[in-house]
């Protein structure tokens, strides 16, 4: 047995104890680890002085039915072989042999950090309703563990709090849930159902991250917050309602969703992280909402079935490799507020035949149009001169082919402008006569937007030859 030079510390107990291990009397502390894989030790008895127990101090005792606490502790108290504090409020550790189903006392209203942890033979487990607070980590690895319901008085919900629980298909969080954490349920790979309290706000990172068995997640309108990589690689995800008031998603935070079809992006959405459906290679149909100014970095790199796509207006940026390896995107409309089309946006989209650029694009990225082998259709909506503004970057050779759909004059949209196309668009000034859509466009002839009646003096003089 190892100990502190002063014998008020175990620092650590070897690992072939067995039967009971009964504590010194000048024993204080529990190291971290100190008794860690003792997995033939059946009972410990805690002296009256010990007052500090440090994580995963009995982690692993796969063989530990009972932690008793000396009555004369003003620390610990102990229960039918559970640790709990002396008042009986807080669940301190739950001996990972001792039993299969277990029933948390009233009394309680907190699961410490790492209560449960690595509890192999715990099967189910009914908690309070009194119950506020379970700490981080505090069902990690409970392999046995097939479902959880989190009652709606909790409001504080720890890290991993059941990372890795094998077998885990349910879980019901309450509805005084706010924020579940980071890795809460991670690489509980048979999960299949989860559902949420009415008041949460924020999924944060990687809180669901790789629950294989995963088919449907349905969000209540609080959700405000998904974080990097929530849902990542939840293959069989295909249900997805992120309710009404998403404002951001995370890196990743659906990344490789290969069974998602469908994502209903709400207009409160303004954060879309690099590679928030990366991989998404099941991905039909996309609609992005008017609220999203920069798609990031393999935003939807990747999905292999995107057959159309068209941009909203109030997009600006389209980031780098934003739509990388969409191998079966074929035509691509582009916004008309879009400035920015970067490096590799649209590198390696082989089926694209068709893509529409607008006239507010000033830059296009090294690459952005590479090993679109199939590309013959380029329209920009505007004129050569504006075209040639544009700082187009190496590796674009698919956009020589351009055409101009925007001829400046020709009211008409005759490809020709002539005398025709200023008597048009003097009736147009003169409320006599409405133009096309084209037409409106390629009414601006003074380079500034909104037809007024220099555009028609503009025409006029270039008629005249003195423009």
């Amino acid at each position: 047995m190892l100990y502190s030079k002063d014998g008020s510390t175990l620092l650590r107990c070897p690992e072939g104890i067995s039967g009971t291990l009964t504590l010194a009397d000048s024993t204080t502390t529990i190291a971290e680890s100190a008794l860690y894989s003792c997995d033939m030790l059946e009972c410990v008895n805690l002296g009256a002085n010990v007052s500090s127990i440090c994580a995963y101090a009995f982690a692993q005792c796969e063989s530990l039915k009972t932690i008793a606490a000396d009555s004369m502790n003003p620390i610990y108290g102990s229960m039918d072989g559970v640790l709990y504090s002396k008042d009986g409020t807080q669940l301190i550790v739950y001996p990972s042999g001792h039993g299969d189903v277990f029933v948390v006392p009233e009394t309680v209203t907190a699961i410490c950090d790492n209560a449960f942890y690595d509890c192999d033979s715990l099967t189910a487990i009914t908690l309070p309703e009194c119950l506020t607070t379970i700490g981080k980590e505090a069902f990690w690895d409970c392999d046995a563990l097939t479902s959880l319901t989190i009652p709606n008085a909790v409001t504080s919900l720890g890290s991993a709090v059941c990372y890795g629980s094998k077998s885990l298909t349910a879980v019901t969080i309450g509805n005084g849930v706010q924020t579940i954490s980071d890795s809460a349920f991670a690489y509980c790979k048979v999960l299949e159902t989860a559902t949420f309290g009415h008041n949460v706000t924020t999924i944060e990172n990687s809180a669901f991250y790789e629950c294989d068995d995963l088919q449907a997640v349905h969000l209540p309108n609080t959700v405000t917050t998904i974080g990097s990589y929530a849902f990542a690689n939840c293959t069989q995800l295909s249900d997805v309602e992120p309710g009404t008031a998403i404002e951001s998603l995370g890196d990743y935070a659906f990344g490789w969703c290969s069974a998602m079809s469908d994502i209903p992006l709400p207009d409160s959405l303004t954060t879309l992280g690099e590679g928030a459906f990366y991989g998404c290679s099941g991905l039909l149909t996309l609609t992005l909402p008017n609220s999203l100014t920069t798609l990031w970095l393999y935003a939807f790199g990747n999905c292999d079935s995107l057959t159309d796509l068209t941009l909203p207006d109030t997009l600006i940026t389209i980031g780098e490799s934003a739509f990388f390896g969409c191998d079966l995107l074929e035509t691509v409309t582009i916004g008309n507020g879009v400035t920015t089309i970067a490096r590799g946006a649209f590198d390696t989209c082989a089926a694209l035949t068709t893509v529409i650029i607008p006239n507010s694009v000033t830059t296009i990225g090294y690459q952005a149009f590479t090993a679109c082998d199939a590309l013959v259709d380029v329209q920009f909506l505007g004129t050569e001169p504006q075209w040639n503004t544009i700082q187009i970057g190496d590796g674009n050779e698919a956009l020589a082919a351009v055409r101009f759909l925007k001829i400046a004059g020709d009211i008409t949209c005759d490809d020709a402008v002539t005398i025709a196309d200023a008597v048009r668009l003097n009736r147009f000034l003169a409320e006599e006569y409405a133009l096309s859509e084209q037409g409106l466009a390629n009414a601006e002839c003074d380079g500034i937007s909104g037809i007024t009646a220099i555009d028609l003096h503009c025409l006029l003089k270039w008629l005249a030859g003195i423009a």
